[in-house]
């Protein structure tokens, strides 16, 4: 999912409150941009706030739960490093 398609609505509100604000006596030239927003740079970002997370886990604290009882930290861990694997594999 995009975020144009998450956020769909609340971006064409604030499309229409932009136009509103126009002259009237001027047309709406503009163009709506469809192009897909390059999210490399975000996911990078994000690759590595969680590398940091990961890191600042200690190995006494592998067996503690987590808000979801049936997932201790090694089990959340391992979770999240096989979706970055497989997102790696994925391109």
């Amino acid at each position: 999912m995009t975020l144009a398609v998450k956020f769909g609505r609340f971006t064409e509100d604030m499309t229409q409150q932009s136009t509103t604000r126009a002259s009237a006596t001027e047309p709406d030239t503009t163009e709506p941009d469809t192009t897909e927003p390059d999210t490399r740079a975000l996911y990078a970002r994000t690759l590595d706030q969680t590398a940091t997370v990961i890191d600042a886990v200690r190995p006494d604290q592998l067996d503690l739960p987590t808000p979801c009882p049936e997932w201790d930290v090694r089990t959340l861990l391992s979770h999240i490093v096989g979706v970055v694997r497989r997102t790696a594999i994925l391109g």
